[in-house]
């Protein structure tokens, strides 16, 4: 019985191209090696957010070390996270559409930065612009009439 390859179109209007060939030849991944990989991602993310987990909700741990190094590490098991996201998930590596993948992720950072830091300005200046000085408030509080 012959395995079910799956075609997809590409975008230059090229003809199909099976997905084994692809991640063999442009991704740079063996079909073979391909569920390694994402078992070995798996494997390394659950240990990752499970010792981040675990630093961020036992109290011992915190109260030994101080605050600064207690973010230091999961600042570094975040990015090592991120690491581990890229390489085994991404398919990051040597390959030739390695290097689109990775133009395409910094868009999308830009992306959300811009989103994300305006959301933050919005939000901040709106604070300055919609509420009343003290000296405003006192005069609207006075010239109310309560019960």
């Amino acid at each position: 019985m012959k395995p079910y390859i799956a075609k997809f179109h590409s975008r230059l209007g090229q003809p199909e191209v099976d997905t084994q060939q692809y991640f063999e030849n442009v991704a740079g991944w063996p079909q073979s090696r391909l569920s390694i990989a994402y078992v070995t991602g798996f494997i390394l993310s659950l240990l990752f957010t499970l010792a981040a987990f675990t630093l961020a909700t036992h109290p011992a741990l915190i109260f030994s070390l101080s605050l600064p190094v207690v973010a230091a590490i999961l600042g570094m098991l975040a990015l090592a996270q991120f690491v581990v996201q890229l390489f085994f998930f991404f398919h990051f590596g040597r390959g030739a559409a390695a290097r689109e993948r990775f133009w395409i992720l910094m868009f999308t950072l830009a992306l959300v930065g811009i989103l994300v830091s305006g959301s933050i300005w919005i939000m901040y200046t709106l604070d300055a612009r919609m509420m009343p000085s003290p000296a405003q408030m006192e005069q609207y509080m006075n010239s109310q009439t309560g019960i």
